[in-house]
């Protein structure tokens, strides 16, 4: 389970949902999970649960349902407006609430495409229909996965400062790197250098584990820093996660570790530019209501008319208590990200930009990766991340 974001983050979180469910499909949004198994638990709930456990959010009531050995905890929260907890079992007192609220209409998180809304599981959502079939003669049970994707990409204040402080310690960092990266260097050791910095600022790296580290000659791709050594010549791409205080960074730098003279390969600098262009003219696209896949296409259009391949993959995702925080991504329409990119950008949400360049197999090119970070305005987006401009060189 994520960390406990505390009692501010979701006093907040609770807010927007008074905000946002008046204007839901349904008259009840229903969490039921046990050992805090649900990915919103920690937004909206706070702390830890161990028993089976009903959250119920109606436009006028916030109510929750817990074993008895929980309800201490969800008491000291001081956020729900009745905490109800049972010792033989949470049929009696769940059926108990749903007859005197007589929904017409409960949201539920399941989702085909959204893991971070999908946290009924099988076996809860068959318990859940058994509960409510003897509570209510005529009810319907459907997904909750535009609320609950809202929550989490919505970011409140704090949520906000959190992350800002995780970009500031991922930008020094990735500073740092300029003058550790040197021929000889393994993957393995820059990753490990960014793991102690990350903890001597007081954060850690997302996951628990080390950021990619790519040098060029090995390959650029979704896997841990290795053995490979980098050599004059080279290309280093280091995406990387902070985590702090519960809420993660996610962008990428690229670095030259030059030959003798220091001068950058005009194919590298185009192929450099065409990703750092991309990223900008997707940046000028987004703002609320613009749909996911378009600032996707036109980046794609961009980086062709420059005579490149554009990459299969989206665009940017949502970034928050992880580094791909579900809900919409900036991706291209394709049955891979179906249902993830067709809806409409929302304000406050947070996106990375990362329209990476990975050479295909046997091609003689140079990978890029530049990632940058950005928040959704009212009018269109602002850049959280001191934007890479330029590819870094290495130096002593």
């Amino acid at each position: 389970m994520t960390a406990l974001l505390g009692k501010e983050i979701v006093a907040e979180k609770h807010r927007q949902i008074e905000n946002l469910i008046g204007s839901a499909e349904f008259d009840l949004w229903l969490i039921f999970a046990r050992e805090a198994g649900d990915p919103i638990s920690p937004l909206v709930v706070g702390t830890r649960y161990v028993g089976t456990a009903a959250f119920l959010f109606t436009k006028k009531r916030k109510i929750a349902i817990c074993a008895d050995y929980d309800a201490l905890a969800l008491r000291s929260m001081e956020l729900f407006d009745e905490v109800i907890p049972y010792s033989a079992g949470i049929k009696e007192p769940l059926t108990k609430v749903l007859g005197k609220l007589q929904p017409k209409r409960i949201g539920v998180n399941f989702s085909q495409s959204d893991d971070c809304a999908d946290g009924l599981s099988h076996g809860m959502y068959l318990f859940l229909e058994e509960l409510v079939s003897e509570a209510l003669s005529e009810v319907e049970l459907i997904s909750a996965e535009r609320l609950a994707a809202s929550v989490r990409a919505k970011k409140t204040p704090e949520e906000l400062r959190r992350l800002k402080e995780a970009i500031r310690i991922s930008d020094e960092i990735f500073k740092d790197m300029i003058t550790f990266i040197k021929p000889g260097r393994t993957e393995l050791e820059i990753g490990r250098r960014c793991k102690a910095l990350a903890e001597e600022k007081g954060a850690s790296l997302a996951e628990d584990s080390l950021p990619i580290v790519a040098t060029g000659k090995a390959g650029l791709g979704h896997r841990g820093p290795s053995e490979a050594s980098v050599t004059a010549g080279d290309v280093v791409i280091i995406d990387m996660g902070i985590c702090y205080q519960g809420y993660t960074s996610d962008f990428a730098r690229t670095y030259y570790t030059p030959t003798q003279g220091g001068t950058v390969p005009d194919s590298l600098l185009y192929r450099f530019e065409t990703v750092r262009d991309a990223i900008a003219l997707a940046a000028k696209m987004i703002k609320p209501g613009v749909r996911g896949y378009e600032p996707k296409e036109a980046a794609d259009e961009f980086i062709r008319q420059r005579g490149i391949d554009p990459p299969l993959f989206g665009l940017g995702h949502q970034v928050g208590i992880a580094c791909h925080d579900g809900g919409l991504s900036l991706a291209p329409r394709s049955p891979r990200y179906a249902g993830r990119m067709e809806q409409q950008i929302e304000e406050g949400t947070i996106f990375t930009l990362e329209p990476f360049l990975v050479p295909k197999k046997g091609e003689q090119a140079f990978p890029i990766g530049v990632e940058e970070i950005i928040r959704v305005t009212a009018n269109g987006c602002e850049f959280l991340t001191d934007l890479q401009q330029e590819i870094w060189l290495t130096h002593d």
